[in-house]
């Protein structure tokens, strides 16, 4: 009888940590998935929206590419923009970190992105700034 109670016991203060390492292994699939999707190829700004204007038109003809080692470029033949990316899992969940090292539009997108949704040929992206309450949408598209 004994054991049985201390088993119970057990198994009521183990849930939480059980529950918890279940939710960090799905978040890490979910990582490892994403990064796989963003290094197959690559991409193009479907749409950029910052504080409810359209600012696409900016990233027209460039390709991105994620590579492996976390480094980024956007390309249209001519120009080149470097970056960094990284997904990772933040106090306030899975991001998606860009960084490009450019002062003209392309830092426009150096933020932590939450994921609205994601699939192997479209990424929807969305922040929001902490300092005045603006919002920015991303979506990107895979090219190849």
């Amino acid at each position: 009888m004994k054991f049985r109670i201390f088993a119970l016991i057990f198994f009521v203060a183990a849930a939480p940590v059980i529950n918890s390492c279940s939710e960090d292994d799905e978040e890490f699939e979910n990582i490892k998935q994403i990064q796989s999707y963003l290094q197959s190829g690559s991409w193009l700004v479907l749409n950029f929206l910052e504080r409810g204007s359209d600012e696409t038109y900016h990233y027209f003809g460039y390709n991105i590419t994620f590579a492996k080692n976390g480094d980024l470029s956007a390309s249209n033949g001519s120009n080149t923009v470097n970056g960094t990316w990284q997904v990772a899992k933040t106090s306030n969940g899975v991001k998606m970190i860009i960084d490009f090292n450019a002062f003209n539009k392309f830092e426009d997108l150096n933020e932590d992105w939450d994921f609205v949704s994601y699939s192997p040929i479209r990424i929807d992206l969305m922040h929001v700034s902490g300092g005045n309450g603006g919002t920015k949408y991303l979506n990107i598209q895979k090219v190849n």
